[in-house]
């Protein structure tokens, strides 16, 4: 339903909101007066007050956990993103080198990131994930093996680097199952 009403234009998002459910609330309230007329309704005032009181301090407490429930995953998915970018740069520096291995892990990150900037990012909204980018992830964790077995960089080097791709890859945007495809 969510992603419905965020595939919506504005103008019929306000319609399907606003416009329509404040329509039909004043219909029903016009046609709750004129069946039972305003001087009977006059005698329930005190306990409408009350009632209504209560389910205004409801909504507003369920009001409160939705906006803060949202404001903690925005928050989540910049942490992720910070983290994802951190470890996309360190990998970056980690990849400077002499060696042929490190140019094709370089050159795998490249490739990786690209994959994931403009095909799997998009496709999040659409909630479908790539097999491309997967792919790419995989081809990024054997350019590291690669290295690796050169024995040109240190044991701390070589865990940092898989370190920093364990980072690039396991956020909300990576399902550890497509990790886990790619290393296969």
């Amino acid at each position: 339903m969510s992603y419905f009403l965020s595939a919506l234009p504005l103008w019929a998002l306000i319609l399907a909101v606003v416009v329509i459910p404040t329509s039909l609330a004043v219909g029903v309230q016009v046609l709750v007066r004129r069946a039972v007329g305003v001087e009977k309704l006059a005698l329930n005032n005190e306990v409408a007050g009350f009632i209504f009181a209560i389910i205004g301090v409801v909504y507003a407490v369920l009001l409160a956990f939705v906006v803060i429930a949202v404001w903690e995953k925005f928050s989540e998915g910049q942490t992720s993103v910070a983290k994802e970018s951190a470890a996309a740069g360190a990998l970056f520096y980690y990849s400077e080198g002499a060696e042929p291995e490190a140019a094709k892990l370089h050159e795998s990150l490249v490739h990786y990131l690209t994959l994931v900037i403009e095909s799997d990012w998009p496709a999040n909204g659409v909630q479908v994930r790539g097999q491309p980018a997967t792919d790419a992830l995989g081809a990024l964790y054997r350019a590291a093996m690669a290295l690796n077995r050169t024995g040109t960089r240190s044991i701390p080097d070589m865990s940092e680097v898989f370190t920093q791709i364990d980072n690039l890859t396991l956020t909300p945007t990576r399902a550890p199952s497509s990790l886990d495809r790619a290393c296969a």
